[in-house]
C-alpha cells in the first residue's frame, strides 16, 4: 500500500490512524471548487465527504504533484480516486482508477525525515471524472462535481430512523462508533452525511466502499447500510 495512514498523525481525532468525521459538510465560500483538479491515486479506504484523514505518499512523483498542487492552488485541493485492481505505482493511469472519488482540502502537511510527506485532508465533496486533461507528469482532471440525491416522504424519514436505531444498538459493541461520531451524527447537515459517517464506521472493503461512495441516492445508501448493519450482528 502506497498512500497509507501515518503513524505520526494518529493523535489526531477518531479512530487510530483513520478518518474522522469534519466539522461541516458543507462547501465554505473560501473553498469555491475548482474546475481542475490534481488526482491523488489511493489504494485504501474511502474518505467519505466531511470526514479528516491521515494519509502519507511515498512515491516521489506523487510527492511531486501534493507539492506543484499546494504551490498553484490557492484552495489547496486534491482529487482522490481509488484504483480498480492495482496498487499505486509511479506508473499508475487515469484507467487504472475508479472514475468517481472526493475532493479534498489539505488541511495540513509535514515533511518526513526519509523524504515523503504526511498529509491532514478534509474531503469535501464526491466527483465524477468528465475528461482527462493530463496524464504525465501528473495524472490531472475535469470534474464534474456531484449532489446527494435527498426526498421528503415519510416513509424516508420512517427509513432514516430505522438506521439509527440500529446504530444506536450496534455502537454498543462497535468500538469505532465513538462519542466524536455520534456526536458528528448528531450534527450532520443532512442524511447523506448520516449515512457517510454510518459507512465510515462499518469500514467497508475497498470495492464495497467505493460502490458506496458512488451511490448519490440517500435512500439508496441507507438500504445498503440497514442490510451490512444486520450482518454485522449475525
Amino acid at each position: 500500500m502506497t498512500q497509507k495512514t501515518d503513524e505520526s498523525l494518529k493523535q489526531l481525532p477518531g479512530p487510530e490512524g483513520t478518518a474522522a468525521p469534519g466539522s461541516s459538510g458543507l462547501v465554505l465560500p473560501d473553498q469555491v471548487l475548482p474546475p481542475h483538479l490534481f488526482v491523488l491515486p489511493m489504494n485504501h479506504a474511502v474518505v467519505y465527504p466531511t470526514m479528516m484523514a491521515p494519509l502519507q505518499v511515498t512515491i516521489p512523483r506523487y510527492i511531486d504533484m501534493v507539492e506543484q498542487a499546494l504551490s498553484k492552488n490557492p484552495s489547496r485541493t486534491l482529487g482522490l480516486l481509488l484504483t480498480r485492481d492495482s496498487e499505486v505505482t509511479a506508473e499508475t493511469k487515469l484507467s487504472d482508477l475508479h472514475p468517481v472519488g472526493v475532493i479534498v482540502k489539505v488541511v495540513k502537511r509535514l515533511k518526513m525525515p526519509d523524504g515523503s510527506i504526511s498529509l491532514l485532508v478534509h474531503s469535501l465533496k464526491r466527483f465524477q471524472v468528465r475528461a482527462g486533461l493530463s496524464e504525465s507528469p501528473f495524472i490531472v482532471v475535469e470534474p464534474e462535481y456531484l449532489e446527494d440525491v435527498l426526498e421528503k416522504s415519510t416513509e424516508f424519514d420512517a427509513l432514516s430512523r430505522t438506521v439509527i436505531a440500529l446504530v444506536k444498538q450496534l455502537s454498543e459493541i462497535n468500538p469505532f462508533f465513538t462519542d466524536e461520531m455520534r456526536m458528528a451524527m448528531l450534527n450532520a447537515p443532512n442524511q447523506g452525511t448520516v449515512a457517510d459517517i454510518i459507512a465510515f464506521a462499518l469500514a467497508f472493503p475497498k470495492e464495497q466502499a467505493q460502490e458506496f461512495l458512488e451511490t448519490l441516492s440517500v435512500r439508496a445508501r441507507f438500504e445498503k447500510l440497514i442490510g451490512e448493519i444486520g450482518r454485522a450482528h449475525v
